[in-house]
């Protein structure tokens, strides 16, 4: 098995896998990145790279880091933010995650050197807490400092709507009509 820095070719690849993997818990979620995962990173941050692990040319595992403007005990600082991490269940077990994250340290070396990484992993997910606060095969420190909680816009038979508004059942668009809705707020 190989890792090695995500190149525009893989996107069908990334995206074929992203959605066959799924997040164990009491909410399992699939994620599609239809339309480009490599450009759907943008919502996530920019200067975007993926990491990729392969098996005889098919992708198994993935992960992005890419970076944020945030403050940091008052000042504007440059992090890294880790995210999109999935390896598909013939890849767990592998050394794949461990040779990740040192690409990921060479990349912090050479190029990246930024104070510090930030990464989100739903709660429920305990086999991923698990095995990335382990510090097994070599694997950085993380350290929990916090929480946060997501809203969701219910959207039920009876539920009074706001007059002006209406909520529509999703379809799948692409990414483009998001990012353009996005870029109006």
């Amino acid at each position: 098995m190989n890792v090695r820095l995500g190149r525009q070719s893989d996107d069908a690849g990334l995206m074929r896998m992203m959605s066959q993997i799924v997040m164990p818990g009491s909410t399992s979620i699939s994620y599609s990145y239809e339309g480009s995962f490599i450009r759907a990173l943008e919502a996530e941050g920019y200067d975007q790279r993926t990491l990729v692990g392969e098996r005889s040319g098919v992708i198994v595992a993935a992960g992005s880091v890419t970076k944020r403007k945030v403050f940091l005990q008052g000042r504007p600082v440059e992090v890294g933010y880790l995210a999109s991490l999935r390896i598909a269940p013939e890849a767990r077990g592998s050394l794949l995650l461990a040779r990740g994250y040192r690409l990921l340290g060479e990349l912090q070396q050479s190029e990246l050197q930024l104070p510090l990484y930030l990464t989100s992993i739903m709660r429920n997910n305990v086999a991923a807490l698990r095995l990335l606060t382990s510090g097994r095969a070599g694997l950085p420190h993380y350290r929990l400092v916090g929480g946060y909680k997501t809203a969701v816009i219910p959207i039920f038979r009876n539920y009074p709507r706001p007059k002006g508004y209406s909520f529509l059942g999703g379809e799948a668009a692409g990414i483009d009509p998001i990012f353009d809705c996005l870029e109006q707020c």
